[in-house]
């Protein structure tokens, strides 16, 4: 496979990633509140906060959709989402660490973090490739 169908795929396989977690998450938070508090420990007074990060997160899958339609264009959303994935991460491993959230929370942002690591790849090997 080129380098360049990589890339393509790799984005897509990111935008379905996204949405995959963010869609069930934000569908089941209006029929059952309480399924998504599960792994957190200490309960926010309202969900809007966890909406609207919800939300963002299918927003950055349709960003990384439009990337893999022409990888020659648009990297300052992949610019930002390796900022936003690595620092989904720091937040989520510190409220991890002092016993906030569970691992499976942490889990999927370590998957996140994967894609961070290639996207960040991709930025720094895209030039020479094109």
């Amino acid at each position: 496979m080129e380098k360049k169908d990589y890339y393509k795929y790799m984005f897509l396989i990111g935008a379905i990633w996204n949405w995959v977690i963010a869609i069930p998450f934000l569908l089941n938070s209006f029929l059952n509140p309480s399924a998504l508090l599960d792994n957190i420990k200490t309960l926010p007074p309202s969900l809007i906060f966890i909406h609207m990060v919800i939300i963002l997160v299918i927003i950055f899958g349709i960003g990384f959709f439009i990337v893999s339609r022409d990888i020659t264009k648009n990297h300052g959303i992949v610019q930002m989402s390796v900022i936003e994935k690595f620092s989904f991460f720091i937040v989520f491993l510190n409220y991890f660490l002092i016993g906030d959230i569970y691992l499976p929370l942490l889990l999927i942002v370590i998957v996140d973090l994967v894609f961070g690591i290639l996207y960040l790849e991709f930025l720094i090997s895209y030039k020479k490739i094109s």
